[in-house]
């Protein structure tokens, strides 16, 4: 198989052969191409869960393994594109299976953003509220002439470090 240019295909179809000829090759690769969408939509589907349940670092712990998957996928269906008049011919049942495996990931994986997109909102809101009480703490608290609150000196300001990995 030649390797595509910006994507290696996952180590399972490394193999693959170039042509896919046989019914037992085409079978074969979307054999593979299977396991690795349900792996993929495994890791996703958990990582909805601890997100949900508000485990933030048991979900980024997810992170590694869950890029791995996606790249391996992408490139597997990037194959499978290539592949795919022949696999069509040799394997119909399996590119029909793909197909609806297809359809199931992509609602979970819709899921799974939607999710992100929340705990990304939540985790942005309180920092902002920390960020606010640390500003408002150093803020004097005492008035000035004419009876006004005096403002903060623009010196006593302290910056607020936050980590974005997530």
């Amino acid at each position: 198989m030649t390797q595509p240019e910006t994507m290696a295909p996952s180590p399972a179809l490394q193999n693959a052969p170039v042509l896919l000829v046989t019914r037992n090759d085409a079978e074969q690769v979307c054999g593979r191409i299977v396991e690795t969408m349900e792996k993929l939509q495994a890791v996703i589907v958990e990582e909805t869960r601890l997100l949900k349940a508000a485990k933030i670092a048991s979900a980024s712990e997810l992170a590694v393994l869950k890029a791995e998957l996606a790249r391996q996928y992408a490139a597997d269906m990037k194959f499978a594109k290539e592949q795919q008049q022949a696999l069509s011919k040799l394997a119909p049942v399996w590119v029909d299976r793909i197909r609806r495996l297809h359809e199931t990931f992509r609602a979970e994986l819709q899921m799974n953003l939607a999710v992100l997109a929340t705990a990304k909102a939540v985790s942005e809101g309180l920092v902002r509220g920390v960020s606010e009480q640390v500003n408002n703490r150093n803020r004097p608290q005492t008035y000035g002439q004419h009876g006004r609150m005096q403002a903060a000196p623009s010196p006593v300001r302290r910056g607020l470090t936050v980590n974005q990995s997530l």
